[in-house]
């Protein structure tokens, strides 16, 4: 019996070593998977950080983070699992031996004191493969920690370079304003440049419409000039001899006479001629003044020979008679010339001129009616410029106009132009 329980003991030792040694092999098993897990999540995380630095998916970092804590924690359940489930074989493999122990003498007790005592090396050499495991686990958390705070400095730079170009893009932002600004005002400039050259026209024209009208105003004071001149050439010229006192003193007066009705009644024809009569009033008045003149020493001569007649004329025949006739009839067509220059010196004439306040006043003088002599009343001549007549157009076409003289001939050549409509 002592053999067999030796045997059996011996057999359970065995069996017992065998069992430690697959938990051993077990466990250096799970180490290896441990470490080959570890070294897959090292290097599955080396590879995504690599990937995110490629291209930046913060999101696919994360998530393959997590994936390798959850994979960790399930290699580590499995770890405990496994070392509960050995302590679990182990106790009842205990318990059988404790049963057994009873059965044997006092020797296999010894046995069995040795036996729990190689148990307790056992448990502190696993406690120390547990204690270095979890050193290589912290070792594993402090490398994780590394390549964590590794990967933040990457975000952080990246964060910075992106906020560096957004100050690239704000700033070239703001030079294309600027340069914006600097178009606007060129173009600013440049209108006002144009303003100011348009300006410089409008002013060269009004320049030229001023020399317009004052050269002619000249050539007006010259065609007056040249009618006074006239005038004081025709009465240097001599109007007759002096003749004595014959008995044919009365046919030279009348001849005299006869000269100076036909020089005024040319003058008169000449004026009523000229289509510019109203320019030429003045003219009128200093010619009729002249010959007034004249007239008045030829009547006074005239006394002084009808005087001198009537002496004479007790001792001639009849012939002196005739010749007082024909004085009296040539003092008659004087008198008609007289009264047709008077009708012609009394037509009225209306400067239409001025600015918008005065001309209103004007077209009131030019709607009324004159008289000119017994029975004839007409309205007046209206002098004007080309400018004032279109800007009074409206007002201008309501009147009924007979004549109309236009001083620049070629505004009528274009049967088109405003002045024709």
């Amino acid at each position: 019996m002592f053999v067999i329980g030796f045997c059996q003991l011996f057999m359970y030792v065995i069996g017992c070593k065998l069992l430690m040694f697959v938990i051993g092999f077990c466990q250096l098993f799970m180490y290896i998977d441990l470490l080959l897990t570890l070294h897959a999540c090292v290097w599955l995380l080396s590879l995504h950080a690599c990937d995110w630095l490629l291209t930046p998916h913060v999101c696919d970092l994360l998530s393959t983070l997590h994936v390798c804590d959850w994979l960790l924690t399930l290699h580590v359940c499995d770890w405990l699992l496994s070392l509960h489930a050995c302590d679990w074989l182990l106790s009842l493999h205990v318990c059988d031996w404790l049963l057994s122990l009873h059965v044997c003498d006092g020797l296999l007790s010894l046995r069995v004191c040795d036996w729990l005592f190689t148990l307790h090396v056992c448990d502190l050499l696993s406690t120390l493969h547990v204690c270095d495991w979890l050193i290589s686990l912290h070792v594993c958390d402090w490398l994780l920690s590394l390549h964590v705070c590794d990967w933040l400095l990457s975000l952080h730079v990246s964060d910075w370079l992106l906020s560096l170009h957004v100050c690239d893009w704000m700033l070239s932002l703001h030079v294309c304003d600027w340069l914006l600004s600097l178009h606007v005002c060129d173009w600013l400039l440049s209108l006002h440049v144009c303003d100011w050259l348009l300006s410089l026209h409008v002013c060269d024209w009004l320049l030229s419409l001023h020399v317009c009208d004052w050269l002619l105003s000249l050539h007006v004071c010259d065609w007056l000039l040249s009618l006074h001149v006239c005038d004081w050439l025709l009465s240097l010229h001599p109007v007759g001899k002096k003749q004595k006192v014959e008995d044919g003193s009365g046919k030279s007066a009348d001849k005299e006479e006869n000269s100076c009705d036909t020089k005024t009644s040319s003058l008169n024809c000449d004026i009523n001629d000229s289509n510019d009569k109203v320019i030429a009033k003045s003219s009128l008045d200093t010619i009729n003044n002249t010959e007034e003149n004249k007239e008045n020493k030829k009547s006074e001569n005239n006394a002084e020979e009808i005087k001198n007649g009537e002496v004479v004329a007790k001792n001639m025949d009849g012939c002196n008679m005739e010749g007082a006739d024909e004085n009296n009839e040539a003092a008659q067509k004087m008198e008609e010339d007289n009264l047709q220059d008077v009708g012609v010196n009394n037509v009225p004439i209306v400067l239409y001129h001025g600015d918008k306040d005065e001309r209103p006043r004007l077209r009131m003088k030019m709607r009324r009616f004159h008289p000119v002599r017994k029975g004839l009343e007409v309205r007046p001549v209206v002098i004007t410029s080309y400018e004032i007549t279109m800007r009074d157009r409206k007002v201008m076409q309501n009147f009924e106009w007979k004549y109309l003289i236009v001083d620049e001939g070629h505004r009528i050549k274009n049967t088109h132009c405003r002045l024709i409509r």
